[in-house]
């Protein structure tokens, strides 16, 4: 699952640069998260209706059999111990809330610098999280401990990080931050940065709660949320006279490819790969799975090669090198690491 998740979630960064390569009018990162989310909340939505549906369908299929009865009573006792607290009461939504902030504030993050440097980079620049991550895990969970191979492993991707984004050796940077501006490409470089730290935060307290809620209902839960929470960064940049109120006057000069590549990068980068950590999550701690996100560097470089044509610069390819002798050497560790 963290393999396919890391292929998949490769396209993430891709997409969303295809948006300004489409054409159509220019879609500000507030109205891009917005639109994004208002897409995930409706795959949250229809998948907790099929499940609803499914079960209700169940339920009355079961009861036709003391046989079938048992076996669904034998299933709800298996759910009941995947999660112990109700899903659906107070606390379970300020939880499924608290990770849609980290999410939503690491999404303003990411799409404001992708929008700055090449996919590539792109994803090196979020590697930092393979620093923050372990660090996160001790400091927020209890009794959590990580060999010496896994510290080296992460300081190589911290270390890849920094030298890809400062050597001055990246090809595709001027382009990407408006014809050489220097300044633009560190604002986007340091909100790259940003968004590693809150998405690394996210994924460890996700490893907390999911010792209390089942994964799928957690996860539905946080991207119903998220789409809620949206609405307050665009109220506010519409309010105040931001980028947003423009293209909200202009949403006909928005072309259908711009429409399609929105929903398909939040399906693909946040429906279906966060599906599949989440499961992930509930047998591997977040530390140990993450290695295994390093492997979203290849599969960037896949895909920014055929879908955007853009080169790999010779940075981009000593960084990227670097993250894979990392994974392999924290992957080596014996050390598990968090309960």
């Amino acid at each position: 699952m963290l393999v396919a998740s890391a292929a998949i979630y490769g396209t993430h960064y891709v997409l969303l640069r295809a948006l300004k390569s489409v054409g159509g009018e220019p879609l500000p990162t507030v109205f891009v998260t917005f639109v994004r989310y208002q897409f995930l909340m409706l795959f949250a939505a229809l998948l907790r209706g099929y499940r609803a549906f499914q079960s209700s369908h169940a339920s009355a299929a079961f009861a036709s059999t003391p046989a079938a009865k048992a076996s669904a009573a034998s299933k709800a006792s298996a759910a009941s111990k995947a999660a112990q607290l109700p899903a659906g009461g107070l606390k379970f939504w300020l939880h499924a809330t608290e990770l849609a902030l980290y999410t939503l504030v690491s999404a303003l993050l990411g799409i404001y610098g992708s929008q700055l440097v090449p996919a590539l980079t792109s994803e090196i620049l979020g590697s930092t999280m393979h620093l923050f991550v372990p660090v996160l895990t001790l400091v927020l969970v209890r009794r959590a401990d990580f060999g010496a191979r896994t510290w080296a492993g992460c300081a190589l991707a911290f270390g890849a990080a920094l030298v890809t984004a400062y050597a001055g050796a990246d090809g595709n940077g001027g382009s990407a931050a408006g014809g050489g501006a220097n300044g633009a490409r560190m604002l986007g470089q340091l909100a790259l940065i940003g968004y590693a730290f809150f998405f690394s935060l996210q994924r460890v307290r996700t490893q907390v709660h999911l010792r209390s809620y089942a994964s799928e209902a957690l996860n539905t839960a946080r991207m119903l949320s998220m789409g809620a929470l949206s609405f307050v960064p665009l109220l506010l940049d519409t309010a105040l006279g931001g980028a947003s109120r423009r293209t909200l006057k202009r949403l006909a000069y928005v072309l259908p490819a711009q429409w399609g590549l929105m929903a398909l990068s939040v399906f693909l980068s946040a429906f279906v790969t966060s599906s599949l950590m989440f499961n992930a999550y509930t047998v591997i701690s977040a530390a140990n799975a993450q290695p295994f996100t390093a492997l979203q560097m290849p599969f960037a470089a896949l895909w920014s090669l055929l879908l955007i044509k853009e080169p790999i610069s010779i940075s981009a390819i000593a960084g990227g090198s670097l993250m894979l002798v990392a994974t392999l050497l924290a992957c080596t560790d014996k050390k598990t690491g968090a309960k």
